[in-house]
């Protein structure tokens, strides 16, 4: 019986510890739920109808380093979110099915996102990956129908089963040398062009699949003013001038630029 009432005191001791590091906190004024686990801050969930979010640094005191698996799944009231420098983290399906998600500002430190972390946002239509980030994960943007440009970073090696599947708007993709690892399923039609390095990875793939490449090395010096009649051309123009550096905000601001280069 004494060993008995022991050990009931010794589970009961370990079960106060253990929840006293890993509650979840929600405060509808802020739009999320989260929990402190070692000293650390996750976030967990979201909270009422949140529309636009800054995820803070540091939570409580403590620095704000995961955004957790499903996190925000369909949360459909959410068209913005901002991420710490201090979140190196996104779990899977993080933001599936967030179908007002338009604007994802995410930091230079992220080094790892989950599968079918942005899958199914029809409202996002742009996204920048750090140079930190190596892998696209299987199905990260499926469903993406308003995709129209993403940015790979400098790092990726693996682009991810079905990780741009349905992004019917994406018309151009740079994928940069350090590329090698491209699922055959990547895509899920040949109207995208690939933008790469001559003789890469990207390269071979593209002529496997029967997928248009074009050569990024000075590309944007051979362009003419036909390239631009189509939405699709602009498309592929502005990713060809990002990559040198110059910001296309407009069709006639490309068109002036194109242009200028053909006078000069």
């Amino acid at each position: 019986m004494k060993t008995t009432k022991i050990l009931m005191v010794i589970y009961s001791a370990a079960a106060i510890i253990f929840c006293s590091h890993s509650n979840i906190y929600a405060d509808e004024a802020v739009g999320y739920t989260y929990s402190i686990i070692d000293g650390r801050a996750e976030i967990t969930g979201c909270t009422g109808e949140p529309k636009v979010l800054e995820i803070p640094e540091s939570i409580d005191g403590e620095p704000v380093i995961l955004i957790r698996d499903n996190a925000f799944y369909r949360c459909e009231t959410l068209t913005e979110i901002r991420l710490p420098e201090t979140v190196s983290k996104i779990g899977h399906h993080a933001f599936f099915g967030c179908t007002s998600l338009s604007t994802v500002k995410l930091p230079e430190t992220l080094s790892f996102i989950g599968m079918g972390a942005f899958s199914g946002c029809t409202s996002l239509s742009s996204l920048c990956l750090p140079d930190t980030l190596t892998v696209i994960p299987d199905d990260c943007f499926n469903g993406c129908s308003e995709l129209n440009f993403v940015s790979t970073g400098s790092r990726i090696k693996t682009i991810g089963s079905r990780a741009f599947y349905s992004c019917g708007a994406l018309e151009s993709l740079y994928l940069p040398p350090s590329a090698d690892e491209i699922s055959s399923d990547a895509f899920d039609r040949s109207e995208i062009v690939l933008i790469g390095e001559k003789k890469s990875k990207a390269e071979e793939f593209a002529s496997a699949n029967g997928i248009p490449f074009i050569n990024s090395d000075n590309a944007v010096s051979a362009v003419s003013l036909s390239d631009i009649k189509t939405r699709r051309n602009l498309g592929i123009i502005g990713t060809l001038l990002l990559l040198s550096g110059i910001v296309i905000m407009s069709f006639s601001s490309v068109k002036a630029y194109i242009r200028f280069r053909r006078e000069k």
